[in-house]
């Protein structure tokens, strides 16, 4: 969609702009009420402090998931029927940085880069090259093995367990480039 469209929401009538061709409705709240119920069923809801664990489904990063018309995060579910709509483009993050908490107290709206800037600040950056990531086959040191080498790749993959091509790759550090 080129231009920004404003229509009036189906349910409560509030302007707002409209992101998809077919959106009628303002919020998650008046698009689906029963949607809202749903929701909380899968909530396991404690103090108004603690975090609120979304226990249906979750995707790999531990993010809940709910099916309104279309799949939408749990937390942002949870803003959208406590608060409005989202602002286009915007995150809606985790004080706690507790994926599935569902709390709105903990979440709070911020840009992508606030949501990185954030996650930064508290050490949640972990750098998965070489060593730390969890697919791993070699050491450093023996990657500065494989760059001294003279060996021939074939034997080298051999000796290492990996394959010519990654001896080639990290010989010319297309890989392992932040090793010295």
């Amino acid at each position: 969609m080129a231009s920004k469209e404003f229509i009036a929401c189906a349910r409560c009538k509030v302007i707002f702009t409209r992101q998809r061709n077919e959106q009628r409705f303002c919020s998650m709240r008046c698009r689906q009420p029963s949607a809202a119920k749903r929701f909380w069923s899968n909530v396991n809801t404690l103090g108004p402090n603690e975090c609120w664990f979304w226990t249906g489904g979750v995707d790999k990063n531990g993010y809940g998931r709910i099916l309104a018309g279309h799949t939408v995060l749990s937390h942002r579910f949870a803003w959208e029927l406590a608060n409005g709509p989202i602002p286009e483009g915007m995150c809606v993050c985790h004080s706690c940085d507790n994926p599935p908490c569902c709390n709105v107290r903990h979440l709070w709206i911020g840009s992508v880069a606030m949501n990185n800037s954030d996650r930064n600040a508290k050490g949640r950056n972990s750098d998965r090259r070489g060593e730390m990531h969890p697919l791993c086959r070699l050491t450093t040191s023996e990657v500065l093995t494989i760059r001294k080498s003279t060996e021939p790749q074939d034997t080298l993959a051999d000796r290492f367990g990996i394959t010519q091509s990654n001896v080639s790759l990290i010989q010319r550090r297309k890989t392992w480039a932040h090793v010295t």
